[in-house]
């Protein structure tokens, strides 16, 4: 249905715009009252109260228990993501200039790939906050928690804007073994002696001001001049390329997220927490299957694209769960026996009945079943039942 994006549920069973592979599975009401009664979890124990997405959690362990089983990259990235809703909803946020500005906040760490490594659901001030790190704050004790999954003293590069960069939470991962990178804030540099904004513009476009602690790489990078019409050379810190060359994993999962996000039209803020990590599990599972087709040297022309993907698992999760083929399934009323008058000849008088029986329906061939479905192991023996047949 997300793949289709109709702008009414309705619709994939409208007469007009219907679509059998969606039609077919369930009636509409049927679909209505799952969707409006769907419950993951039982009522909140005492541990959970503090939970404010109790309601969900099971689901988010799942998803956030496999992402933490794949394989890490070297440069990773920690950004805010928006889980889109304006309803009532515990912790809504809103971030200004995001696609989706009003929603749950969910802090991310994804690889250059796009493929989300580990992530951390925005609950309060609190948020991942322990006692040791309580006094960097928020955004410094988030990068320190959702960092606590990269592997130490492996050269991995950690990159994060400026909400979450600070003096101290650099020389805190450095301590770690592990590589920041980020832009900071000019009230959070604690006294470094860097030039002001008004001497940095009269010194010209291009121009740049560093103080370090040791020796860096600078690399050379070419602007248009407007003046001079013609390109011309600007030195360029090594760390700011590496920067803008790592900092697009969150804008891609983002951005394949949006392509076909689940659209319902809900006031539970639950359901919309479900339909989102179910386009989040679903986009990560797509890019860890673009990586290993990549790594078995698959052309590109013959691996699945994220709309192809998204069909096939539904199409198996369907043929998964039926009890019934759908091509099997009787369609309408019964079908009943005729009574037809016949006419004796030479008398229009007299007539007699007979019963005629309509011809069946001839069943649709179903269709091969998928690769998953047919070697899964499960469901294709016959059952034994100790009930005798009548003779």
């Amino acid at each position: 249905m997300a793949n289709l994006g109709f702008p009414r549920t309705k619709m994939y069973w409208q007469k007009a715009t219907r679509v059998n592979s969606v039609a077919d599975v369930m009636p509409v009401k049927r679909y209505l009252q799952l969707r409006n009664s769907i419950h993951i979890n039982a009522d909140p124990n005492p541990e959970q109260k503090t939970n404010k997405f109790w309601k969900v959690q099971p689901l988010i362990n799942t998803v956030h228990s496999r992402c933490l089983k794949l394989p890490r990259e070297e440069y990773n990235f920690v950004d805010e993501q928006m889980i889109p809703f304006t309803g009532r909803v515990p912790a809504k946020q809103y971030i200004k200039g995001k696609l989706n500005p009003v929603g749950v906040k969910n802090f991310v760490v994804c690889g250059i790939s796009g493929r989300a490594v580990d992530f951390e659901l925005y609950q309060g001030a609190g948020t991942g906050i322990s006692e040791e790190h309580k006094h960097m704050g928020l955004g410094a004790s988030i990068v320190l928690r959702l960092s606590e999954t990269i592997p130490q003293y492996k050269n991995n590069k950690l990159c994060f804007d400026n909400y979450f960069t600070g003096m101290i939470l650099i020389r805190q991962l450095k301590m770690l073994g592990i590589q920041p990178l980020g832009i900071v804030k000019p009230n959070r540099l604690i006294g470094c002696p860097l030039k002001s904004e008004k001497e940095m513009k009269k010194d010209g476009r291009g121009s740049t001001d560093c103080k370090v602690s040791a020796e860096g790489d600078i690399c050379v990078v070419r602007r248009w001049s407007e003046s001079k019409k013609e390109y011309i050379q600007v030195n360029r810190p090594n760390c700011v390329k590496v920067y803008n060359e790592n900092m697009g994993g969150m804008d891609k999962i983002d951005f394949l997220i949006a392509l076909y996000r689940i659209k319902a039209k809900t006031k539970k803020w639950s359901v919309r927490m479900i339909f989102h990590f179910v386009d989040f599990a679903l986009v990560n599972s797509w890019l860890e299957y673009q990586d290993i087709e990549i790594q078995n040297g698959t052309p590109k022309r013959q691996t699945l694209d994220l709309f192809i993907f998204r069909n096939e698992i539904a199409a198996t999760q369907v043929k998964a769960h039926l009890t019934t083929p759908i091509a099997c399934r009787p369609v309408g009323r019964p079908r009943i026996t005729a009574t037809a008058p016949i006419t004796e000849s030479g008398d229009s008088s007299t007539s007699t009945s007979a019963v005629v029986t309509l011809p069946p329906k001839r069943a649709r061939p179903a269709g091969r079943p998928a690769v998953e479905i047919r070697y899964d192991q499960f469901n294709h023996f016959p059952v034994c039942i100790k009930e005798l047949g009548q003779r």
